[in-house]
């Protein structure tokens, strides 16, 4: 005899307590976030383990401003660990790029792309941020039921990342203040 298991939708899963263990905190704010971007993708009856209704709400707009404000550190809290680490190293390459060249001769080229890329990355990861928060709260519902593992966030990584931009940012100080 088979058993059918009943698989919980990703609406019943917005409604229901699974949201505020693996969310943690800001359930009824996120609650009303994540209706509308189930509702944009239109994925409200499909079930948590439907992976293309995943990647529909992935790439479902949503504003973050923490996301926008923190971009690649915020990704990096998030767990979004190969973006926000990848997006580190691409918005630091521009201006310790840029610092090493200026040096013989200005480049404001450098500088402008440097800029334009910063930005696009917030913007980017401002524009998805809701949606990313809701597809990892997804998988980390489907993948265990222990709250403990369900946690978001890495507030270890978060540090590092932090220590790590304070120390790029000392080494392009560094090599202004030794060039001058």
């Amino acid at each position: 005899m088979k058993v059918m298991v009943r698989v919980t939708t990703i609406s019943e899963f917005i409604a229901g307590p699974a949201l505020e263990e693996t969310i943690v905190t800001n359930g009824p704010e996120y609650r009303e976030k994540f209706s509308k971007i189930i509702e944009k993708a239109d994925v409200q009856g499909s079930d948590t383990k439907d992976e293309q209704a995943i990647k529909k709400i992935t790439s479902t707009l949503s504003w973050n401003w923490s996301a926008f404000l923190f971009s690649y550190l915020w990704l990096i809290y998030r767990r979004e660990n190969l973006l926000g680490w990848g997006l580190l190293i691409v918005v630091w390459f521009f201006p310790y790029l840029a610092s090493i060249y200026s040096v013989e001769s200005p480049s404001p080229t450098l500088d402008t792309i440097s800029w334009v890329v910063s930005l696009s990355v917030m913007v980017i990861v401002g524009i998805f941020g809701n949606s990313l928060i809701l597809r990892n709260a997804i998988r980390a519902y489907g993948d265990t039921t222990l709250s403990a593992v369900r946690k978001q966030r890495s507030p270890i990584a978060l540090g590092l990342a932090i220590l790590l931009k304070i120390g790029m940012l000392g080494m392009v100080i560094l090599l202004e203040f030794f060039n001058n």
